[in-house]
Formats: C-alpha cells, sequence, structure tokens
C-alpha cells in the first residue's frame, strides 16, 4: 500500500492524506502475472484498473507459452467511482489477443496482435520478418 500526502511547512513535513494506492498481484509457476488489481482512492472518488493475462498462446504447448510468457489474451478494465461508494459508476473494458508462429525458424515470435475495446473498435496488426 502506498499513501501519497500534501507537503506542509515548504514540504519538510507531511500533511493531509491526499490519496491511498494498494496493488495485489498473482502470478502462475512461472512467474508471470495472471491478474493485476491497482486500486486508487482519495477526494472522494475510486479507481480501479484490473488486469487479467492468459498465457495458453494458440498452436504453442502451454508450459513452452508460459515459460517464454507468451500472452494469449490481456484484458484491462477500468472503472471509476465518482461518489466514493465503491459502486464504480464508469467502467471500460479492452481486450487484446496474440498469435504466435508455430514452427520453423520463427517459432515463439509474435505473428499477430487484435486489440478491442468495448468490441466497437478493432484493430489487427500482422508482425513479419523479411
Amino acid at each position: 500500500m502506498e499513501k501519497t500526502y500534501a507537503l506542509e511547512s515548504d514540504g519538510s513535513q507531511a500533511g493531509s492524506q491526499l490519496q491511498t494506492v494498494t496493488i495485489d498481484n498473482v502470478y502462475d509457476d512461472y512467474d508471470n502475472p495472471t491478474s493485476i488489481s491497482v486500486t486508487t482512492s482519495g477526494g472522494g472518488k475510486n479507481f480501479q484498473k484490473v488486469t487479467t493475462n492468459s498465457y495458453l498462446a494458440s498452436g504453442l504447448d502451454s508450459t513452452y507459452s508460459q515459460e517464454k510468457g507468451h500472452l494469449s489474451e490481456t484484458t484491462v478494465v477500468s472503472k471509476r467511482d465518482e461518489d466514493g461508494d465503491t459502486s464504480y459508476e464508469l467502467s471500460s473494458t479492452r481486450t487484446s489477443s496474440f498469435t504466435y508462429y508455430t514452427s520453423g525458424y520463427l517459432k515463439g515470435l509474435l505473428a499477430t496482435k487484435t486489440s478491442s475495446a468495448k468490441q466497437r473498435v478493432s484493430l489487427f496488426l500482422q508482425y513479419c520478418l523479411s
């Protein structure tokens, strides 16, 4: 937990508390972060960002994917509570998925990335070596 304070006496003393930031992380057996939650509270408002990661890349052995830290999908949910009651009135979600080359000298290199926010906008990138 991290606490931030206003400065008083020309910056030599901590004044009133401005915000509190709490970070909770969950890792898999290969030390890849599977869940990252950051909650910031202060000024009568709360903000939360939760990232969920999956490391089971299609076409690659699950152990290989996890050992190399190859994401198959990541989802970030951002929430905002305007009145401090932790009901989180505003929310947005962004999801990105990844594919990798599965054989040959490119095996394990990023092949595509697809991102979308609220399913309205989608971005597709394909990576290749020349």
